[in-house]
Order: C-alpha cells, then structure tokens, then sequence
C-alpha cells in the first residue's frame, strides 16, 4: 500500500525513478538508487529513515496513512 502511494506520487509529478532518487539524494544528502526506489515501490521493506525523507518530500502525513493503513486491515479482517 505504501509502494502504491508512492509510486501514484512519483507519476503524478511526471518523474521518473532515477530523477526522484537525485532529487532525494541532494535534498536530504543520501545515496538512494532507482532501483531500490523501485523496490520500495514494490512492496519491498523500506528503512524507515528513508521512509521520513520520502514522505517529507512528498508530504505526507504518515500518521493518517498509518490509521488508513490500520483501518483497511481491520475491514478486511472483519469480513
């Protein structure tokens, strides 16, 4: 779901992996390739260190994408 939501982000600003990936290495000073942007993208575990910059980039609100998050598992648990 995390993927989803920064995949959907990323194409909405018309950018591409290896684009994002230089954005955010300058911007917060890391060293992140397209590839394992296109990992997290997949569904891939994400640092949470870089899941602070990324959403910071893209703001955002990580606490209601948690409880959305939550929420979704539980509706589904429930049926």
């Amino acid at each position: 779901m995390l993927g989803t939501l920064l995949k959907e982000q990323r194409i909405n600003r018309n950018m591409t992996l290896r684009q994002l990936a230089a954005i955010l290495n300058e911007r917060y000073g890391l060293n992140l390739s397209a590839g394992m942007l296109s990992r997290y993208e997949n569904g891939t575990n994400i640092s949470t260190g870089n899941l602070f910059y990324i959403t910071d980039y893209f703001d955002i609100d990580l606490t209601a994408f948690a409880k959305s998050f939550v929420a979704d598992r539980r509706k589904n648990l429930a049926n």
